[in-house]
């Protein structure tokens, strides 16, 4: 089951903010239900990792993504509660940023951390990064005309405790609007849930890719072996 440490941290963390909330003890993980929003969040500890895919629940947050970045956990747990500082991307600027600076925000509040991008833009609140999304150098398609390439939205994450209203919506508009892409694609885990902020912007789903096998390094050194839930593949069409 997961370690005493973890739940009794998030237990710690969750109380601070919803003391009603009830918790169902299991072998290799716990749930967690937040009743008055009609959510539940697994808590899946590192020995049951493997377990994962085998589960139906809507939200999973890990023992190792805890463990590897406490406060963009923290931050994902009180999104699903309700509970982060919203900002009106109206309220923001918008512009082209530098990779150290994209992968310094991504890897402070994204659980997966940076991965390799081409194209990076920021949302900004007085100066301050509020929000940030990457994508991918464009790739030539069957599906697309000639002259047009696919391109991907590779990372996206607010602030920690912060939702930007309407934030990806105006990233990913300001890149269609500099690079005229075929289409955009992403892959959405769904551990995270339904992506149905992807469909509100326009992209509709390609396919449900299956379970595979992972592995992660943890602060310590130790690697942890997995199976995800697998993703959804999502594409906004643009021709």
């Amino acid at each position: 089951m997961p370690s005493s440490y973890f739940i009794q941290d998030v237990t710690a963390f969750v109380k601070g903010y919803m003391p009603e909330a009830i918790w169902e003890i299991k072998k290799d993980y716990t749930i967690l239900y937040l009743n008055e929003r009609n959510k539940s969040v697994c808590f899946i500890g590192n020995q049951g990792l493997d377990n994962m895919h085998l589960l139906n629940h809507r939200f999973y947050i890990t023992e190792f993504a805890w463990q590897k970045n406490k406060e963009a956990s923290k931050s994902r747990l009180s999104s699903l509660m309700g509970l982060t500082h919203r900002i009106h991307a109206r309220q923001c600027t918008l512009s082209r940023i530098d990779k150290i600076t994209a992968k310094n925000f991504i890897n402070e509040n994204h659980t997966m951390g940076y991965a390799a991008s081409y194209y990076h833009y920021g949302l900004f609140l007085k100066n301050e990064l509020a929000a940030v999304a990457c994508f991918s150098k464009g790739r030539r398609m069957n599906r697309l005309p000639p002259g047009k390439k696919s391109f991907e939205l590779i990372r996206f994450c607010n602030k920690n405790f912060h939702t930007v209203i309407g934030g990806l919506s105006k990233l990913i508009h300001l890149f269609e609007k500099e690079y005229s892409p075929g289409d955009i694609m992403t892959y959405v885990d769904i551990a995270w849930g339904q992506p149905n902020a992807y469909y509100a912007l326009g992209f509709v789903l390609d396919k449900v890719t299956p379970s595979i096998a992972l592995h992660d390094i943890m602060p310590d050194g130790e690697v942890i072996e997995y199976r995800n839930k697998g993703n959804y593949k999502l594409i906004k069409h643009l021709v």
